[in-house]
């Protein structure tokens, strides 16, 4: 057979050279095949043995963290106990101090009791009953120095300072009753008249101005007596053409230092403004009439309706109490009784917010609260035209400024600058008299 096959490659030399490549591939393919399932057998043995040593690391490690959890576990439940401990031991001695304390302000002797009983009869009296309360207040306070006295009799240390409290005591007793009784009758007066409050911050000098200011007349006096010469000199009222003198008296106007009064007056104006803008008319009671205008700081009238507004520039911290909100409630009762064929509706604005019963009764009264309504700058010079058809620009210093109202629909301005009143054809007003009204 060899013969044969060694005949059959003389005869073809080709396929003997194919065969021989095949043989060769094979034998190539054996020793690949070999050598692969050796580096796999490799590489499985490697993987095994990282394997175990992960495995051996993760046991370690979770051995020590199991020893580093049940030890600290132990030290907190042994901190826990002793806390435990430590807090049922204070509780029971604050407890004990506690008792101790209550033994000994369970009204000792009698002097003590009554002073107790007199303190509930004023905590728990009316309010109208102001004679009584006084005199109780000054019990009380004559009874604690009575106390003191006799705390420096006993100890005998003090003799002659315990006389001397003995003296002042009943000084003392006789003007605490006077005091108490004045503060409940001034309490019962702001009751009765919220507008009083509006005076409670400002000094004697300010209330004084604002008196003034409400009851001042310009007759007899020229326009710079009267009103101009707060704000400029005699120099630049005489000797400034109009416009320059009249826009730097109303830039000082604006930047001057205000009292409680004029800050409330200003806040006024501005919601006049506000509602002026939407098509009222307004008529500024608060600014014109003073301390006579019954609540109603700004009368609003539309077509259909007549607003009845309060106005209250206050500071946050203060809050609206439901008093205010009654003298308003009073004011739309009584104006709905003289215009019955117009609606009136009552509109408290304000800086600051209602207390919780004002606004329940705001709500109840059908009262519009518009709270936290900040005061924002807006064009102060009014243009009027007049009903001879003079176009006239008012300052806000001017006497005559909060009787002067507003109509948007028939051509009246509001403007910021007296170029600009001037530059739409309005001239200044001229002075005003009282025996001109």
């Amino acid at each position: 057979m060899l013969d044969s096959f060694v005949g059959i490659v003389k005869e073809h030399p080709l396929l003997s050279i194919v065969i021989l490549w095949l043989i060769l591939l094979l034998i190539y393919a054996k020793i690949c095949i070999i050598f692969e399932n050796a580096v796999a057998k490799k590489a499985a043995s490697l993987i095994q043995e990282e394997e175990n040593a992960l495995q051996k690391k993760y046991n370690e490690t979770q051995n020590a963290l199991e020893k580093k959890y049940t030890e600290k576990h132990a030290e907190l439940v042994q901190k826990y106990q002793q806390s435990k401990k430590d807090l049922v031991a204070s509780f029971s001695q604050t407890r004990a101090k506690l008792a101790r304390w209550e033994k000994r302000l369970s009204f000792e002797n009698k002097e003590n009791h009554e002073k107790y009983l007199r303190i509930q009869e004023i905590k728990n009296a009316n309010t109208c009953q102001y004679p009584f309360l006084a005199q109780m207040y000054a019990d009380y306070e004559y009874i604690c120095d009575r106390i003191r006295e006799d705390q420096l009799r006993e100890r005998n240390k003090a003799p002659k300072a315990a006389e001397e409290v003995k003296v002042i005591r009943a000084e003392k007793r006789e003007i605490l009753k006077k005091s108490k009784m004045l503060e409940y009758q001034l309490n019962c007066y702001e009751s009765l008249f919220p507008w009083l409050i509006d005076f409670k911050e400002s000094s004697p000098s300010e209330a004084y101005d604002r008196l003034q200011a409400l009851s001042k007349d310009s007759n007899g006096k020229s326009e710079y007596e009267s009103v101009m010469q707060f704000f400029l000199s005699d120099a630049e009222y005489y000797n400034l053409t109009t416009s320059q003198k009249y826009q730097l008296a109303l830039d000082r106007y604006k930047n001057r230092k205000k009292t409680n009064w004029q800050v409330g007056i200003e806040y006024e104006r501005y919601i006049g403004y506000v509602y002026e803008s939407q098509g009222y008319r307004v008529h500024y009671h608060g600014a014109l009439l003073g301390l006579e205008d019954m609540g109603r700081d700004l009368i609003a009238e539309s077509k259909d309706e007549i607003l009845v507004i309060q106005c209250k520039r206050w500071a946050q911290e203060k809050n609206i109490h439901e008093k205010h909100i009654f003298q308003l409630y009073g004011s739309v009762v009584l104006l709905s009784i003289q215009h019955p064929n117009k609606k009136i509706q009552g509109v408290f604005v304000t800086t600051t917010s209602l207390s919780d019963l004002a606004q329940e009764c705001a709500n109840h009264l059908g009262i519009i609260v518009q709270s936290n309504m900040s005061m924002q700058d807006y064009p102060l010079i009014k243009c009027n035209i007049s009903k001879a058809g003079e176009k006239i620009y008012h300052l806000p210093m001017d006497l005559q400024y909060d009787r002067v109202i507003i109509s948007v629909k028939k051509g009246d301005y509001f403007v910021s600058t007296v170029k600009e009143a001037e530059s739409l054809g309005f001239r200044r007003a001229y002075t005003w008299h009282g025996s001109q009204e």
